[in-house]
């Protein structure tokens, strides 16, 4: 796969915050903790460093 099991876990769950920010009403509390982040601020950091643009950008831009 080119990419360490913890690499390719954490992609998953950015994966999964997205498809939850653009299919859901849910807040980014309950988006980190069903993706398994241990805080709203952490999936913002790790979003904005894999996705480079924050979590409510991606969600404006995607949800139409």
């Amino acid at each position: 796969m080119g990419v360490s099991i913890s690499e390719y876990i954490l992609n998953y769950r950015i994966d999964q915050a997205k498809h939850l920010l653009t299919t859901t009403n849910k807040n980014m509390n309950e988006i980190a903790e069903a993706c398994g982040f241990s805080s709203a601020n952490y999936l913002s950091l790790i979003f904005k460093e894999k996705e480079s643009l924050s979590p409510l950008a991606y969600k404006k831009i995607k949800k139409v």
